[in-house]
């Protein structure tokens, strides 16, 4: 069995089979598979959806998703659901299911229970507690709504002045794909915003935001979690976002 993830190798089975490889393969789509009139504006949508029916198996996040790509494959190409549940199209006979996938709890919890870095992390208020902690971690990527997200925390500052100096927001968004122009954008107009919110806000003893641009150990960011009153996750569009669950 070979089994294959996400979109950068949707092509493989056929490549696979091209060569003679027989073996069962399968595939996971790790995001959202898009409504067939989104997907056909793209030009070689046909000969990217021909690809998929190579597998044996496809593997989506939601059920959303595999109606979507059922949708096309009986609408676009003429394909069939057969009595079985499978699909035909292009010749080729395939399953397409759901299977959501999480993390293990267990594990997270006994790491995270070992942390103990609260206070050294949070400064405290004018009253001597702790501050609220609101915590993001993603990806530096266009997709996460980070920049939005930015700007949604300095909106709230705005609106309710009297959270001011009892909240601390930490955002570790590690480089992505850091040779490519669209993510090289995005970490100059996060660090842009970064600036521009602390410079407008922050006082002597706080800082609003803290931006982060590099990865953290896994113990340290159960830690985080576990410390956090606040878990801030706003993508624009996402699939399998594991920091959400």
């Amino acid at each position: 069995i070979v089994w294959i993830h996400d979109y950068h190798l949707i092509p493989f089975a056929e490549a696979c089979r091209m060569l003679g490889i027989r073996n069962r393969i399968g595939f996971f789509l790790h995001i959202p598979f898009p409504a067939p009139e989104i997907l056909t504006a793209i030009p070689p949508h046909n000969e990217l959806l021909k690809t998929f029916c190579y597998y044996d198996l496809i593997g989506f996040q939601t059920d959303t998703d595999r109606l979507a790509f059922q949708d096309y494959i009986t609408r676009e190409v003429r394909g069939i659901i057969e009595p079985d549940g499978s699909l035909t199209a292009y010749g080729q006979n395939f399953r397409a299911g759901v299977y959501p996938i999480g993390v293990m709890p267990d594990e997270i919890q006994q790491t995270a229970a070992s942390y103990r870095g609260r206070r050294q992390l949070i400064g405290r208020n004018s009253e001597g507690g702790l501050r609220q902690m609101i915590i993001s971690v993603d990806r530096l990527d266009y997709s996460k709504g980070l920049v939005e997200r930015f700007k949604a925390y300095e909106t709230f500052l705005d609106r309710y002045p009297e959270h001011r100096r009892n909240v601390e927001f930490i955002q570790i968004a590690p480089t992505s794909r850091s040779d490519v122009k669209t993510y090289q954008a995005i970490r100059q107009q996060l660090e842009s915003e970064a600036g521009h919110l602390n410079g407008r806000l922050s006082d002597l003893d706080w800082t609003p935001l803290h931006y982060l641009n590099k990865s953290h150990e896994r113990r340290t960011l159960m830690g985080l979690f576990r410390a956090a009153d606040i878990g801030f996750v706003t993508p624009l569009r996402d699939g399998m976002n594991l920091v959400a669950k």
